[in-house]
This record gives structure tokens, sequence and C-alpha cells, in this order.
């Protein structure tokens, strides 16, 4: 019976529904499986769009199911975003942990190796002798020039800082000896060069350096590659020394500074102005300047002395390192016209020496004399010939002029006195010869006495 209530309660449902009755075709089942997936994906695209900032006008009614279900939906993203966040958390500890195993790796063995190595003493090159230190000197003793391509040591030690590489037929200051090194300048940095890697320029005339002052005049000049630019010390000394005076309202201009071999050999003559010839120009060492004031009209003019910018640089340039390195009633010594507008710099001890003892730095160097004497010595040569006569001049030098007065006083007495023996043979000659012809005259007479 069980089994007959089962057919009939499906029999009901199929009479219901018309499933055994009416056969689908296959087209119409095509067309629901159709209209089927597009429902399914019409729903799944509306609870992709469902979010709980929906029209909250509506209200929804959750059974305690689905209440039930969303509960541990969000308990399983929030464990799942945990998970995430501890995964991220041990990768990170596990990275840095790694490179601080690796720094201290590097930090035990380089302390390792500091232990492991011996002190290094400092040694000459030559020997094993240590070098002494000696003291620096900052006085300028000559140039030098490099035979190669070297280096500028911080220290007298090939293993302290390279300061800078000095290329090869480079100039340099030279100021004294450590060891095998040179305390040298180039450009604005002083440091250390191997003796070595220098050699003495050959030609006397050329960078004349006496009492640590460099000399450039007619008869002293620097080499046509000598290109230093502005001397630094004497650049900051000039901003100075402008800027002081402007305080005072005096204002200063340069109307030139440093000046090539190239450049100098360019120059004209301008009216009564003459340039000095191109390596014979303080210009082309970065230590001299040509000043002028408010009035553009004086450049290159001895009226300049007049003005009062001149006069504030009489009286106070010194203090600044700067001369008048062509002063008026020096040309004999100078070798040149009063310059006005020239101002040297040589630092402001010796400038206080030129200004306080009112010389010039031939003077101050002793390099006048030889300029004084070789000029008495062709003028007197010149008399010589159009008069014969020689004549001495005064001259600063008086210890050589005595010794020429002593030599021709010697010279004279020694033909004096040559002069006086010939006489003196002279004379006795004449009294024999008188002796003679007197007894010749008494024999003659005696005898025309036995005579007669």
């Amino acid at each position: 019976m069980a089994d007959d209530r089962k057919r009939s309660s499906y029999s009901d449902i199929n009479k219901k529904y018309k499933f055994l009755n009416e056969k689908t075709s296959d087209e119409e089942m095509r067309r629901r499986k159709r209209d089927a997936e597009k429902n399914r994906r019409e729903m799944r695209k509306k609870r992709s769009r469902y979010t709980h900032e929906q029209d909250m006008s509506k209200t929804m009614v959750l059974s305690p199911e689905m209440v039930e279900k969303e509960r541990k939906r969000i308990a399983r993203q929030k464990k799942i975003a945990r998970q995430k966040k501890m995964r991220r958390r041990r990768i990170i500890s596990a990275i840095i942990l790694v490179l601080v195993i690796i720094l201290l790796a590097l930090g035990i063995k380089k302390a390792v190796s500091k232990k492991s190595e011996t002190p290094k003493t400092t040694t000459s090159i030559t020997d094993n002798k240590p070098v002494k230190p000696q003291p620096i000197v900052e006085s300028l003793v000559k140039f030098s020039k490099t035979n190669k391509m070297t280096n500028l040591y911080e220290k007298s030690e090939k293993t302290s800082t390279i300061l800078e590489q000095v290329p090869n037929n480079s100039y340099i200051k030279y100021y004294s000896e450590q060891g095998d090194f040179a305390y040298v300048g180039y450009n604005t940095k002083r440091g250390y060069i191997l003796k070595s890697d220098l050699t003495d320029i050959s030609d006397k005339d050329q960078f004349k350096v006496i009492k640590g002052v460099l000399l450039v005049n007619d008869d002293y000049k620097l080499a046509s590659d000598y290109d230093p630019g502005i001397d630094e010390d004497a650049r900051k000394s000039f901003t100075l020394m402008v800027n002081d005076a402007s305080k005072e309202n005096i204002i200063l201009r340069s109307i030139s500074d440093y000046r090539s071999f190239d450049q100098q050999s360019k120059l004209e003559d301008v009216e009564d102005v003459k340039f000095a010839k191109a390596g014979n120009s303080e210009h082309q060492s970065g230590l001299a300047y040509d000043l002028i004031g408010e009035d553009y009209s004086l450049k290159y003019k001895k009226d300049f002395a007049e003005s009062k910018e001149y006069k504030w640089l009489i009286d106070n340039s010194y203090k600044y390192g700067f001369v008048l390195r062509y002063p008026k009633g020096k040309e004999d010594i100078t070798g040149k016209d009063f310059s006005p507008w020239h101002f040297r710099y040589v630092g402001v001890e010796l400038a206080k020496i030129l200004h306080s003892q009112n010389i010039t730095l031939e003077e101050y160097l002793k390099v006048a004399d030889e300029k004084v004497n070789n000029s008495s010595d062709k003028k007197d040569d010149n008399e010589t010939n159009d008069n014969g006569q020689n004549e001495n001049s005064e001259s600063d030098n008086s210890e050589d002029n005595r010794k020429d007065d002593n030599k021709r006083k010697n010279d004279s007495e020694n033909d004096n006195r040559d002069n006086r023996k010939e006489e003196n043979s002279n004379n006795s000659d004449n009294s024999e010869d008188h002796q003679s012809d007197r007894d010749n005259d008494r024999n003659d007479n005696e005898n025309s006495e036995n005579n007669n």
C-alpha cells in the first residue's frame, strides 16, 4: 500500500504540471536553459553590486540563520586578514634579522683584520730612518717646475691625503724642504711634493726671488707660459681695502689687475704711458693693480696724483699690504716713470717697512745699487771717450769706490816712484858726464901748460 500511495502521489504531481502528458521539444529545452542562465547571471550581478550603503530606507528582514551566516562570513574575513598581516610581519622580521647578521659579520671581520695588521711607521722613501718633523717656512724661496705628473700631498708622506694632481710643466712656489718632500704652493693650495718631481728654473733672470719677494722689472722677467691668475691673498686684501675706503666716501676701482703674457704683448702705449714688455710686467704675477677713482677721465693720467683717492691710498694702502710701485723721484731706481695708479701687493709687514722708510722695492732688496753703478759706469765710459778724462760717479756702493780710489792712488804712487828713479838715474848719469868733462878739461889745460 505504501508503494501505491507513493505512486499515486507522484502521479498527482505529474498530472498537475503535465510532465508526462506533454513532450517538450528540443528548442523549448534550449530556450529554458538560456533563460535559466540569464537569470543566474543577473543574480550574480545583483550580488556583486550589493553593498550595505544601498537605499537604507528599505527595511531588510533577516532570519536568524541569515544573521548567523553573515556573522561567520565576517569572522572568516577578519581571520584571513589577520593571517596575511602576521605572514607579512614574519617576512619583514626575517629580512631584518638577515641584514643584522650580515652587518655583524662584516664588523667582526673588520675588527679582526685591524688587530692582525701591524702598525706602520712613517719612513723616508730612500731609507728606513724616520723623517724628523721640521718647521714649515712660509717665506718664498724660489720657483720650480714639475718634470712629470705628480701629486700634492697634505703631509710629507705618500700615505697622506692627495690634495690635488699637479700636471707636468707646472710652476710651483717653493718654500722649504721636509725630507724627500718640498713644502710648496700650487694655485690656492699648499702641501708637499716629492723633490725628485721638481726641477729648478735654469734662466737666472726669470722668477727672481729675493728675501721672499718676487721681483719683476726690466731686468727680471716671468716666463711666457706662466699663468697664475689673480693672487688670492692680493684679491682678499684689495676687496677689504675698497670696502674700508667706501666707508670714508672714497671710491676705488680697478681698471686692470691680472694680465697674461699674450694680453700684455697686445697692449699699445697710451699718450705718455709706456707699458712694460710682455714678461716684464708685474701684472702677469697677479699681484699688481691699476687703480682709478670716481673721475674715470684720469685713467692712466699723472693728474690722478692730485685726487683725493690717491692721497687716501698713500696714507692707507700699506695697511692692506699694497705699495705705490713707481713713486715720483725714484725713476732712476725703478726704471719706470711716475705711475700714481700702479700699486703692488707685497704683504702687510713689508708694506709697512717700505712706507715708513720711504723706499722702493729695489732699494729694500738691494738691487738699486747695481742699477746705479751700471748707469754710472756707462756715463764714465762715454765721458772718457769724448774728453779723455775719467771721472768717478758717486753711488751707494762706497766700498767699491774706495777700492777703486786706493787702486788709482797705488798706481799713481808707483808711477811717481818710477819717475823718481828715472830722474835720479838720469841725474846721476848727467853728473858723471859733467865730471868726466871737467877731468878732460883739466888734462887739456895741463898739457897746454907743459907745452908752453
